[in-house]
């Protein structure tokens, strides 16, 4: 098995890449989209975030992004 990392600025065309891809069948990981799932309450990811960096990193219970 091969593992492929797609890297790049914003709007160099990952999603692009990661598209054909899956278009292809192969199995793509997305990190932009894991990192924002594990941020949803009530991820025990927010509370510890609040403990290391100040409570006002959580507002109403969501990231203040």
């Amino acid at each position: 098995m091969k593992i492929i990392g797609i890297t790049g600025r914003s709007g160099c065309g990952k999603s692009t890449v990661s598209a054909h891809y899956r278009k292809l069948g192969y199995l793509v990981a997305d990190a932009d989209l894991v990192a924002r799932e594990i941020m949803e309450p009530p991820s025990p990811c927010l509370k510890a975030l609040a403990e290391e960096f100040g409570a006002d990193v959580v507002q109403n219970g969501v990231l203040n992004r």
